[in-house]
Formats: structure tokens, sequence, C-alpha cells
């Protein structure tokens, strides 16, 4: 058998794996069951709920048998959970998304922090201090960006643009500040 041949005949086992049409129709899982893999093969979530993917090491230690064949890995499996509404359909991995809790302890120390550092770069004996947060933003980056806009006691107003990396020395770091009146 020539290397030609021997190639080809090879080609099969090093090929893609296809799922089958999607005529034929997986098993309809419920709320809290078993969802997704390869080809929908646990199930395929009801109507309603969604198919949530479990982090890895959530699953049956079995199924490193599927991922070392490629035929999918045990990352693809999910448990089906409740859709919560049109705002998490519209959250896009890797942008920008609206904070709806001002109050988050995630956000309030990402405010006191732009606050220190606007204070630091402030030239007044009596800088104002923060009155509220009007909005915030947050996108996950190399840690987590966030753009506030801030309201002082003075009435001012500002957008700071940091990044919080917790593993880094300093923690959080400015990016941009803007006065907007």
């Amino acid at each position: 058998m020539g290397s030609l041949e021997l190639l080809l005949s090879l080609a099969p086992l090093v090929s893609g794996f296809v799922c089958p049409p999607s005529e034929q129709t997986a098993k309809t899982s419920a709320l809290g069951e078993a969802c997704g893999g390869t080809c929908d093969s646990v199930g395929v979530c009801a109507e309603g709920l969604h198919c949530v993917v479990m982090p890895q090491g959530t699953v049956s230690p079995m199924s490193f048998a599927i991922a070392s064949f490629g035929l999918g890995g045990k990352d693809k499996v999910g448990v089906c959970k409740q859709k919560s509404g049109a705002r998490e359909l519209q959250f896009v991995a890797g942008g920008t998304r609206d904070v709806d809790d001002l109050d988050s302890d995630e956000i309030v120390a990402a405010a006191k922090q732009a606050m220190l550092m606007v204070t630091r770069m402030s030239n007044s004996l009596t800088p104002p201090t923060l009155k509220r947060i009007v909005s915030a933003q947050s996108q996950v980056v190399a840690g987590m960006k966030y753009t506030l806009t801030l309201e002082m006691t003075d009435g001012s107003r500002h957008r700071v643009v940091l990044v919080d990396q917790p593993w880094q020395k300093e923690r959080y770091s400015m990016v941009s500040h803007e006065l907007l009146g």
C-alpha cells in the first residue's frame, strides 16, 4: 500500500464529526435536567427553558470518553434553567453591559476607588465627595472594566473608566476621567 493510499484510508478516522439531521428529535429535558452534549445527545430544554453549560469539573468523570474521541466535551453538557427575560438574551460575551444594581459591592468599591483617584488629581483643599452613582457599565477584559458616571456633592458629574484586576499589586487602574459638568 502506497503512502497516498494509506492517507486516504485514514481520512475517515481523522475527519470531523457531523451531527445527524435535526429532524431526529433529541430527548426533551425539563427544568433542572441535563441538556446539551454532542449533537444535543443529553437533551434539549423544553419551551421557556435554556441550556446553561456547567463549569468544567461538575459533570460525570466518565465524560472523558466522549472528549477523548473528539465527539464533544464535558463542557458542552448543561442544565435546563428558566429564561429570566429579554435582557439576558441581549448579553454579548466580552461586550459592554449596563449594570442594574448600582449598590452592588463591586460597583460601590469601584466608585470609591474612582473618587480617590479623582480627588488625588484635584487641586482643591476641600474636594467634593460622592453624592451618588448615576450609571455604571461593565465589560470583561483582562479583569473587569467599569465605566461609571458619578454625581458629586457640588453638583458636578464625572465619567470615570477604570479596570479592576484583583491579582495586581495596584488593583484598580484609571483608564480615563472626564468632567461632564
